[in-house]
């Protein structure tokens, strides 16, 4: 199962739409979570694989690296979503 199946069944089993879920990354092996629908961040270490999903709508591409990168992203994605979006 890729990282992307996984995300869209925690989201069904938990009843949680993939907007209001944020997943973060940095490797190739990332992209297709990166593209699942969930409100996505990736990080300023990332690999080259990743930069087809520069433009791609709720794909964030953080300036800074590692655990910087993601509170960066959790704050441009404003995070976490207000109860009742």
């Amino acid at each position: 199962a890729s990282k992307g199946n996984a995300m869209h069944y925690l989201a069904r089993r938990w009843g949680l739409a993939m907007d209001r879920i944020l997943v973060a990354g940095d490797s190739g092996n990332d992209a297709d979570m990166l593209r699942s629908g969930a409100q996505a961040v990736v990080v300023a270490n990332h690999s080259s694989e990743l930069r087809q999903l520069k433009g791609r709508d709720g794909v964030y591409f953080a300036a800074a690296s590692y655990a910087d990168g993601i509170l960066e992203g959790l704050r441009h994605h404003r995070f976490p979503p207000r109860s009742g979006k």
